[in-house]
């Protein structure tokens, strides 16, 4: 008997380099991850969730953004949440904080 070892679920999109990203499922819980190097540094962003199809819009959209050169991965990288620079193309993922209230006479 053989113990074949199961393939785990994993996509890569992007240039490698320059804005690879890969998102991949945790062997033990497969929960979703994404992986990117940033300066150099490999660094894993836990997306909170199991929807291979949702990690791989993630990743997709991630590396468009490293690509166009308005993502800061670690700049603020929390649960699926990048932070795109001003001027960024479409909608954007980053949390934005909700007005500062005016003082009115």
């Amino acid at each position: 008997m053989t113990n074949a070892k199961r393939q785990r679920w994993s996509y890569s999109t992007g240039e490698g380099g320059r804005n690879r990203i890969r998102a991949f499922a945790h062997p033990v819980t497969g929960r979703m991850f994404l992986e990117f190097t940033d300066n150099g540094r490999r660094t894993r962003l836990a997306l909170g969730h199991r929807d291979a199809d949702a990690a791989k819009a993630k990743a997709e959209e991630l590396a468009a953004a490293l690509r166009r050169g308005t993502a800061t991965p670690m700049a603020s990288c929390s649960r699926g949440r990048i932070a795109m620079a001003p001027g960024g193309a479409g909608s954007s993922t980053s949390s934005s904080s909700p007005p500062a209230p005016t003082a009115t006479p």
